[in-house]
């Protein structure tokens, strides 16, 4: 009977232009050789929070218990970061202590620890080395937690809804996918508990709008515009066979994106 192995997930900003991504696998099957080792994504846009955390979040529901979900972006975000680590359906997720936490769906912030303090002489190296202790300690003690400090994330960095009232929701992109779909943050259960079942005007780009929920790309002739929730649950901008962050000039950060939806 085939032995359990150990499943790490990798997301990263680190690319694969230079051989960061190479250098943590080597060191994860150097120190850890009996392990599974899935990559979730490594071209995250640098220090794009959003953009990693839509990624987790689209995918971690799909991994087995005990999972470590190993997340390495924007790790120096500060002149002397930390490292936590939270437990979350029954998975594990090991990240700097940046925001990005507060960012994924399932985090459970009583089910948080400070692992390790980092300070401005601190490579990259040692970030994966003190990440691979870790991984080691969850792996082979039982009640491993109890190695760590109690902690609440410092950093909060969630999408902001200050502006946002009963009858609109004003949209941040947080993706643009292969096809240059356009992945913004309302959610279908954001959509759903502000719409209330009201129509609505999807505004963008000052004189685009969109005023229906479509189920498929099909649904409107090829070249037009259209707006659908995708398989993780994301409102999107589309063009039925087209580019729409190219056609309509939609960027991740732009401030002229001035995205918003209006209930009426």
């Amino acid at each position: 009977m085939a032995l359990y192995k150990q499943i790490i997930s990798l997301v990263s900003d680190f690319g694969l232009k230079d051989a960061s991504v190479a250098i943590v696998k080597g060191l994860l099957f150097s120190k850890l050789p009996d392990v599974n080792v899935i990559d979730i994504n490594h071209e995250i846009k640098p220090f794009d929070l959003p953009d990693a955390a839509y990624f987790i979040n689209a995918s971690c529901a799909q991994f087995s218990p005990k999972t470590i979900h190993l997340i390495l972006v924007d790790i120096f975000y500060s002149a002397s970061p930390a490292m936590i680590l939270f437990e979350a359906n029954e998975q594990y997720f090991l990240c700097p202590d940046n925001g990005i936490a507060t960012q994924i769906k399932c985090f459970d912030p009583n089910k948080v620890w400070k692992c390790a303090q980092f300070d401005n002489s601190s490579t990259f190296i040692d970030w994966i080395n003190e990440s691979l202790r870790i991984i080691q300690v969850l792996q082979t003690q039982t009640d491993a937690t109890a190695q760590f400090t109690p902690a609440i994330s410092g950093i909060i960095k969630n999408h902001d809804t200050t502006k946002n009232t009963d009858d609109t929701i004003h949209c941040d992109i947080v993706h643009i996918d292969r096809f240059e779909n356009v992945v913004l943050s309302c959610t279908r259960s954001e959509f759903d508990a502000k719409g209330q079942g009201r129509s609505f005007v999807l505004h963008f780009k000052q004189t685009e709008t969109i005023i229906r929920l479509s189920k498929s790309h099909h649904e409107v002739r090829e070249g037009d515009k259209l707006c659908r929730f995708n398989s993780n649950g994301h409102l999107e901008i589309c063009i039925n066979k087209g580019k729409a962050s190219t056609l309509f000039g939609l960027r991740q950060g732009s401030p002229n994106n001035e995205i918003k939806i209006i209930f009426q």
